[in-house]
């Protein structure tokens, strides 16, 4: 028994390992009826002999349950421990083409490596020419900018602003300068403990409020809360959030939202901005600016600004009392 239920799994292990490497032409399917045909051999002498040795009552007992089971445990390992890594590689890189398994199997392990290796290549390309293009106008129109966000502090620390205000220039002076030429959108989303939700409180489209993401559910919003940093929702896409089912009426292609106010103590998102982009060149764009900081760097003086009020509450207090 012990022979047979080695034999079973020998066999199912390279049967998977045949499945996994050889591209699906005609000789993969001979081989395999051929292998189909050698591992029947003893069940079929078995119907046709007509003593009963144990060794074919065995064989017929273990080990087509035991290559079956075998075969799915070495399929299971090769989706989760190498398929699934491959194109996690592939999604951390922004490739959002569709990969399957089936598609993997069909054309066999190394020319699926070789596939993900040249679209990753393309990707490092493309990420270089727009980062070129994006720090080229960042080196024109950054200074300015600067200057009107130093203005914008001090006017702010006068209490010229209050944070909706202040957010709403820096977030629109951003678009001003670096997406004027894209279909970019920002909103900004405040905690509401009534509903316990986040609410769009503005939007660069003044006529197209976003709708409110509930904190009971996976969002963007409370993922950035934890991470302390700006996420993609198309490297994030299970903790979307679907507003008004904007991505099905293809409202936006892709958007990054960051929480730049959390309550510490009740762990909950207070203030987050969102820019959604639609194009190709757009999110690209949006995400060079996001993964060079420049985006964190320009939400946080909106942080700073929450900090100045929240300090100056605090004198206010201190003075009255």
């Amino acid at each position: 028994m012990l022979a047979i239920i080695s034999i079973a799994i020998l066999i199912s292990f390279f049967f998977t390992l045949d499945l996994i490497q050889t591209p699906k032409k005609g000789a993969f399917y001979v081989r395999n009826l051929i292998q189909l045909i050698v591992i029947s051999i003893p069940s079929v002498y078995k119907s046709v002999n007509s003593s009963e040795a144990q060794f074919l009552i065995n064989w017929d007992k273990y080990f087509y349950c035991i290559f079956a089971i075998s075969f799915f445990i070495f399929i299971l390992f090769t989706y989760f421990l190498h398929y699934k890594q491959l194109v996690y590689s592939a999604n951390r890189y922004g490739i959002d083409k569709e990969f399957s398994f089936v598609g993997f199997l069909q054309i066999g392990n190394s020319s699926f490596q070789d596939e993900i290796n040249g679209l990753i290549d393309i990707s490092v390309k493309n990420k270089t020419k727009i980062a070129s293009s994006v720090f080229k106008s960042l080196s024109a129109s950054l200074p300015k900018y600067i200057c009107d966000l130093n203005l914008a502090v001090v006017d702010a620390s006068e209490n010229k602003y209050d944070l909706i205000d202040f957010s709403c220039f820096v977030l629109e002076t951003f678009i001003s300068n670096f997406l004027s030429h894209t279909d970019a959108r920002f909103s900004i989303r405040k905690y509401d403990p009534e509903t316990n939700a986040m609410n769009a409180v503005f939007s660069t489209r003044h006529e197209d409020l976003p709708s409110p993401i509930p904190l009971n559910k996976d969002n963007l919003i409370t993922l950035s809360m934890k991470n302390k940093r700006p996420v993609i929702y198309s490297r994030n896409k299970k903790f979307h959030y679907d507003t008004k089912k904007s991505l099905k009426n293809n409202m936006f292609d892709d958007y990054v939202t960051y929480c730049i106010v959390a309550d510490s103590n009740k762990n909950i998102p207070m203030l987050s901005v969102n820019l959604d982009v639609k194009g190709t060149q757009s999110i690209k764009r949006m995400q060079t600016l996001v993964d060079n900081s420049i985006f964190t760097i320009i939400c946080d003086t909106i942080k700073i600004k929450s900090m100045v009020l929240e300090s100056n509450k605090g004198l206010c207090n201190e003075s009255s009392s």
